[in-house]
């Protein structure tokens, strides 16, 4: 845990840092929307509760608050595949994904959490992926509980607007 601690310090020290030049942009340029959803993997659910009732409605709210970044959990393979679609019908940004799954050494596959962003605007510039356990940088189950793997990722991103860099980090916690 102590490594994972030292981690985020560092982490969180070099976001600081990245964003100090100065850029001639209005404060508009440097507003964003940030949402966060728990999508609860598509084979969950009944009734009005099934994926096939939920896809539209979160498609619809992603647009309705014109999200910039999206932070999401729980997001199997099939949500990756069909909410792409959706948000293109509702009419919606392209959106590029960041995606990390804990159930997997190398941090691709199902029951993942991801992060959209809207390719215009924002781009990935540097990212890392750990389990939250004594063993960050290994595929492992933690502190909290041992039937889950969780874990998490942090990303630097570039504000294409405003030039400006800065720190986001992103989990599915209990």
């Amino acid at each position: 845990m102590k490594k994972l601690a030292i981690l985020m310090a560092l982490m969180a020290l070099v976001s600081c840092g990245a964003s100090r030049k100065a850029h001639n942009t209005s404060a508009d340029d440097s507003k964003f929307k940030l949402v966060s959803y728990n999508v609860w993997i598509s084979k969950l659910g009944k009734g009005d509760n099934a994926w096939e009732f939920r896809r539209d409605r979160l498609a619809k709210s992603i647009v309705d608050l014109n999200a910039d970044l999206i932070g999401m959990q729980e997001v199997d393979t099939r949500i990756q595949e069909e909410l792409p679609g959706l948000l293109s019908k509702h009419g919606a940004p392209e959106y590029e994904w960041y995606i990390f799954s804990p159930y997997s050494s190398d941090g691709k596959g199902n029951k993942a959490q991801a992060l959209m962003y809207r390719k215009d605007r924002f781009e990935i510039v540097e990212s890392h992926y750990f389990w939250m356990s004594e063993t960050p940088e290994i595929m492992s189950k933690g502190w909290d509980e041992k039937k889950f793997y969780r874990g998490g990722f942090c990303v630097i991103m570039k504000d294409k607007n405003s030039g400006k860099k800065f720190f986001l980090m992103h989990s599915h916690f209990p």
